[in-house]
């Protein structure tokens, strides 16, 4: 489990690369803006999900992707525009290097700035263990600071691990189902996801 990230003993800034947050294993785990030069990171994240992750987060994946495919879609989401983007790398030092654990991003809408799209994705041997609630609240309180109101996400029917996030989380949301993919509407009230 992750530590209560309001006690200072548990958090502190990295003004150059964000807040370290203390896993319970004791290992920290930073949290900072992904970057364009992030891409490789997401190689690297996206080569230590299983099969099943990848399914719940990008839906209709062919088995083997070719590795230039991987990376284009890598750079793609590391150069984000901060206008209208907020992406949020946490990362582990591991052998002496950095490595991704989980994206958490959101994107404004261009027809209705109070809402925005939502997605998240954390490592298999993360999973579990309270950073997908972390990332979610960081999330909100940047969502909230923007005037967003709404969040939009879509997952598969099967993802129960996003329906029990949501729940434990005490936020109020809509679902629609179609053809087996679900849009969540999740509403930022101001008590949401803290």
């Amino acid at each position: 489990m992750y530590n209560n990230a309001d006690d200072p003993a548990n958090k502190r800034k990295d003004t150059r690369r964000g807040h370290i947050i203390a896993h319970a294993n004791g290992r920290p785990i930073r949290v900072r803006p992904i970057t364009r030069a992030d891409a490789l990171l997401l190689v690297d994240l996206y080569d230590h999900l299983s099969p099943e992750s990848r399914q719940r987060r990008f839906f209709k994946l062919p088995p083997q992707l070719p590795r230039d495919i991987i990376l284009s879609e890598a750079q793609r989401l590391a150069d984000i525009d901060p206008r209208t983007q907020v992406a949020l790398l946490a990362t582990i030092e591991e052998d002496g290097r950095e490595h991704a654990i989980a994206v958490a991003r959101l994107v404004c809408s261009t027809v209705d700035p109070r809402q925005a799209e939502v997605a998240l994705i954390v490592r298999d041997d993360y999973q579990k263990q309270g950073l997908a609630t972390r990332l979610c609240q960081l999330l909100s309180r940047l969502a909230r600071a923007r005037g967003i109101s709404v969040l939009h996400a879509d997952t598969l029917a099967e993802n129960e691990a996003i329906f029990r996030l949501l729940h434990r989380l005490g936020v109020t949301f809509n679902v629609r189902v179609q053809q087996g993919e679900v849009r969540l509407e999740i509403l930022l009230t101001p008590a949401a996801w803290t």
